[in-house]
């Protein structure tokens, strides 16, 4: 009896949208409908709209099996939205009022306090196509339930855009008027490709000018009108969206609710899933946050955090399939628990590529070497002098336990000297020494081709990037001069960002600085200064016996 009065109640909900107070006759005498289905579905068309859009309880157990497939519950559950309650309660909240029409929100609330148009900016990881696609469920859920058979729309650049002039146009509007004809949820994902601000003087530039005047027509029908269907669009670039566009939407900015007490509850919700509750979340959360300075990144966010826990998983699990591989499937049926350290997740940290971190420039990646040198002090003939001064200290630099006791040692060191006399060698033995990585770079061959403004000062920003993130290890600038020397106005931008990337090394980073030149006439002086006190000149031998000790280690 409960679930008739409630398919009653739902069908009476869904002939008020359809047809408004003036109701066909089939519709209001129910037994007579089911009389007549067979000759109304023939003849009727208001009749075959109407039984398309009715949702029936087998119906709706249809529906939602499919929408278990698609948008699996465990995934996309609200219980997973750690710290975006807000948001999606304004979305849902949204969806009942202008899609479902519920009559205690539209008593109390209008179009200002929940809009019908609503854009998502954050950066990158913030969590946009998630907690949309966790409201689109919860939506659909509840407009079935209700009796109205809501239809998703998912807009991509790919259906809508075309080669054929016009066409991209056509098919835009084709889907808009359709997602405004039905109760809808309208999502488009990336929204900056459809709304950029362009100057419309090319082809395809009037082209998107004419996509973007008809969006703005049809969310002028959208936001005025009366049709029962939301908007959210997702972007992490809404500077770059046209004014009278961003106009129209009501910005919901998810970059304010990334907070450290977030992080923290998506930590503790994933150390929950794994079962890796021997971790402490705050020794954790404190890891991966240093691993962003050191890098320099602008903040970490959750999907920086998930791909941490991924890669520590995938890390556990290589060692069990190659076991599997091993037994050829004789394992027992019982999986074995995987347990993980807080050195897992050290390394998985360092290694992992952060969701807004950008791919260093092709000339910076072809410009380094990277290897593990296995040279010694024994390596190195003469240089007594210094040898042993230079390699000391590089390994203060190294040492954390300097650092913790207030020990603040220069990162920096110039070697100076004619070519030949050691200094790329002394720069290696200081890596095998540390066992760090070491990265060489020449200054020709970095600042060699760079054909646009800025080019070459991307390239130091991308070179102390690369070296951070390989941390800890020796940069060698091989050749120093070529980078360092101030003698024109553009050589001046270039120095400027390398003085200061120079400034910003800091001894949690664990990265080294080794500059050498032959031309120690050439550098600019306030980059000198930089490397003060471990400035050394590295001579040829002095003597007779540090010429023999050369020879000799030639001659092994």
């Amino acid at each position: 009896m409960g679930q008739k009065r409630r398919m009653a109640s739902n069908d009476d909900q869904l002939s008020e949208f359809l047809f408004g107070s003036v109701r066909p006759w089939w519709d209001r005498q129910p037994w007579l409908r089911r009389v007549f289905t067979i000759a109304l579905r023939s003849v009727d068309k208001s009749y075959s709209r109407w039984s398309k859009a009715r949702v029936s309880p087998r119906r709706f157990r249809k529906i939602q099996e499919r929408l278990d497939r698609e948008y699996p519950p465990d995934k996309f559950s609200p219980s997973n939205l750690i710290g975006r309650d807000k948001e999606f309660n304004l979305l849902l909240d949204s969806f009942r009022l202008h899609v479902l029409r519920h009559p205690t929100l539209t008593k109390y609330f209008g179009r200002e306090e929940l809009p019908k148009a609503v854009c998502l900016a954050g950066d990158s990881g913030t969590g946009k196509t998630f907690l949309t696609m966790v409201s689109l469920r919860e939506m659909l859920l509840e407009g079935y339930r209700g009796g109205v058979l809501v239809t998703p729309v998912i807009l991509k650049g790919s259906d809508v855009y075309s080669e054929f002039y016009g066409k991209s146009t056509r098919q835009l509007g084709r889907f808009l008027d359709y997602a405004s004809s039905v109760p809808s949820v309208v999502y488009i994902d990336e929204f900056q490709s459809f709304g950029r601000k362009v100057r419309g003087e090319t082809g395809a530039e009037i082209e998107d000018t004419r996509i973007q005047d008809e969006l703005n027509r049809w969310l002028d029908k959208i936001v005025s009108g009366k049709s029962r269907t939301i908007v959210v669009v997702a972007t992490n670039a809404y500077e770059k969206i046209r004014e009278d566009i961003r106009r129209r939407l009501t910005k919901v900015s998810l970059n304010d609710g990334v907070t450290r007490e977030m992080l923290l509850a998506v930590v503790q919700d994933f150390l929950k899933r794994e079962g890796w509750l021997n971790l402490k979340a705050d020794d954790l959360l404190d890891l991966m946050e240093r691993e962003v300075t050191v890098r320099r990144r602008a903040s970490l966010t959750p999907s920086d955090i998930q791909e941490i826990f991924r890669e520590v998983r995938k890390s556990k699990e290589a060692p069990l399939r190659e076991k599997l591989r091993e037994s050829k499937g004789a394992l027992g049926l019982d999986r074995p628990r995987i347990t993980a350290s807080v050195q897992d997740f050290a390394i998985a940290a360092r290694n992992v590529k952060l969701y807004s971190e950008q791919e260093k420039s092709q000339e910076v990646t072809d410009a380094v070497y990277i290897m593990k040198p296995k040279v010694s002090r024994e390596d190195l003939g003469g240089l007594h002098d210094v040898k042993n001064k230079i390699l000391n200290h590089v390994a203060l630099a190294f040492n954390p336990s300097m650092a913790e006791l207030g020990q603040q040692s220069n990162p920096r060191f110039f070697l100076m000297g004619p070519p030949g006399t050691g200094k790329t060698l002394l720069a290696m033995v200081a890596a095998a020494e540390n066992n760090v990585g070491f990265i060489k770079v020449r200054g020709g061959e970095l600042m060699s081709g760079a054909n646009y403004m800025g080019d070459p000062e991307k390239r130091v920003k991308d070179l102390f990037g690369l070296v951070r993130q390989k941390s800890p290890c020796i940069l060698l600038l091989d050749e120093a001069d070529a980078i360092f020397w101030g003698g024109d106005p553009s050589s001046n931008k270039i120095l400027a960002q390398v003085k200061a990337e120079l400034s910003e090394l800091r001894p949690e980073d664990r990265v080294v600085v080794i500059a050498t030149s032959n031309k120690e006439q050439l550098i600019d002086q306030a980059t000198r200064d930089r490397f003060e006190p471990n400035i050394y000149y590295v001579h040829p031998p002095l003597n007779d016996a540090e010429w023999n000790e050369v020879v000799a280690i030639h001659l092994r």
